[in-house]
């Protein structure tokens, strides 16, 4: 779960949290009070949250690749009380049979593609994009 850390403080170049993130532990950032927990590792203990909360879902390709995984993810999203469900994810290209916008009020894509295009390129030209 460090790499969740790592995102958050390289977006705000900040050391807002710990390098090493426990699930027991909430963390304060500004006014919030965050707990992070692995979805994939700690299913069953995972915060409900509420209508004053909102529940970010991070990473979710292996998820969303898999249809029994997928499956157990939708019946979570579907118990979760938050006022707001945030879903990030990577890779989305590679998944075969994509019907999560099914299940969301909104969706935004972010495309890297111009972010650098030399990567894409080289991607492209190894086969490993379509």
């Amino acid at each position: 779960m460090s790499d969740i850390s790592f995102q958050i403080n390289s977006s705000f170049k900040k050391d807002l949290l710990p390098y090493t993130i426990k699930s027991t532990t909430n963390y304060e950032i500004g006014r919030m009070l965050v707990n992070i927990n692995s979805y994939v590792t700690h299913t069953k203990s995972n915060p409900r949250g509420n209508g004053n909360t909102f529940t970010l879902f991070y990473p979710v390709q292996t998820v969303l690749d898999n249809e029994k995984r997928y499956k157990k993810f939708l019946d979570e999203l579907k118990s979760t009380n938050s006022k707001k469900v945030i879903l990030i994810t990577t890779n989305e290209w590679s998944i075969k049979e994509w019907d999560i916008e099914n299940y969301m009020d909104e969706v935004y894509f972010y495309s890297v593609e111009n972010d650098n295009p030399e990567i894409m390129r080289n991607l492209r030209n190894n086969g490993a994009l379509l």
